[in-house]
């Protein structure tokens, strides 16, 4: 399994910067999802370390040789896209085969390998059927058997399970995450789904408009997001995003939003004291507010519900703020409807600080 290193990858079409100076290294048996929103860059980048698309600048190493003008069959990665892309002729142990019959690998070694990834996938029952009769989750799997089957350098993978309903692509994290164990291998994983790359990833990369913007493991990234993009598109439901005035006093920082005065504990960074008479963006975790009915102190912030959205194991809640929007988290006993106000309170640990650009204020 090779270590992947990407030094200022950049990429355009025409004018479009589909990927801009993405810089990136992938250890030996990390499992590193790419996550963004459709448009930054993701899927791009993906196609540059297959070696399907070629860079205008920058480079690509494995286990520390240049590859970037290796055709992609020299890189020695399996790919596996959002389509199945299954012989549909073939059975299904064929398809797995196929690979390591074009390497001219001896039959009995092939038959042995192909039993120990359908094995590890609980597919050695469908080896003998053929694509149109197996499920999308079964086919997906038989997918990814084929990736897996010639023990490439990396596994590359393109929104696999996008086009699986929800039970199926839970089931299907399941499988990722047990190949991943027994195997591994190296792989660059890409989604929009951030629940998806939370639940996968060793390392995760966070893109927006062709940049990186964020590269760490992701429970850091969760606990300490570098920007507001971060902050907003980490965590379901996202981080709220609050507009607050610094104040300064005695070398103690507060906070003013609405009518309530919030002070920083632990004193003022020398950046927040920088931001006094001026606005931040306060950052704070819909699961770390705490609501009341009626004002419990000096630091609740008064909120007018506006919507409400149940989802079983919780109540979803949309208030205003101000002009803000936050998003609430409600037990499902709890009883609010349009026009309810509510009064919350966060722990000053617990919240995150950016300045006028978005940046993290540390």
């Amino acid at each position: 399994m090779a270590n992947i290193e990407i030094r200022g990858l950049t990429k355009s079409y025409g004018k479009t910067v589909a990927v801009n100076d993405v810089s990136f290294k992938v250890n030996t048996g990390d499992f590193t999802v790419v996550l963004g929103p459709s448009g930054s860059g993701k899927t791009t980048l993906l196609r540059c370390v297959a070696g399907f698309e070629k860079p205008d600048s920058g480079s690509l190493l494995f286990d520390g040789t240049d590859v970037t003008e290796l055709r992609p069959k020299d890189r020695d990665v399996a790919m596996v896209f959002q389509s199945y892309a299954l012989f549909p002729l073939m059975t299904i142990g064929d398809n797995i085969a196929f690979p390591l019959k074009m390497r001219n690998v001896p039959a009995a070694e092939i038959k042995e390998r192909v039993n120990k990834v359908a094995d590890l996938l609980v597919i050695k029952d469908l080896l003998d059927k053929k694509p149109g009769q197996l499920s999308g989750g079964e086919q997906q799997r038989a997918a990814l058997g084929r990736a897996i089957v010639r023990e490439p350098n990396a596994l590359l993978m393109d929104e696999p399970l996008t086009s699986l309903d929800a039970p199926l692509r839970a089931q299907m994290r399941r499988e990722l995450k047990k190949i991943k164990k027994e195997t591994k291998m190296t792989a660059i994983y890409v989604t929009h789904d951030q629940a998806e790359a939370m639940a996968l990833a060793d390392t995760l990369a966070i893109m927006n408009s062709g940049r990186l913007i964020q590269y760490d493991k992701p429970l850091e990234m969760y606990s300490r997001p570098s920007n507001t993009f971060v902050a907003g598109f980490i965590g379901s439901p996202p981080t709220n995003l609050i507009e607050a005035k610094v104040e300064a006093s005695n070398g103690q920082a507060r906070l003013r939003i609405g009518s309530a005065t919030i002070p920083v504990d632990g004193g003022m960074s020398p950046k927040l004291k920088d931001a006094a008479n001026g606005k931040i963006m306060v950052g704070v975790r819909p699961e770390d507010i705490q609501m009341f009915p009626t004002k419990n102190s000096e630091r609740s912030v008064e909120t007018v519900v506006e919507s409400t959205e149940p989802l079983g194991s919780s109540i979803l809640v949309n208030a205003l703020l101000g002009e803000s929007y936050v998003k609430l988290v409600l037990s499902p006993d709890r009883r609010v409807g349009p026009g309810d106000r509510l009064w919350i309170e966060w722990e000053t640990a617990k919240m995150y600080f950016f300045d006028d650009s978005g940046k993290l204020i540390t």
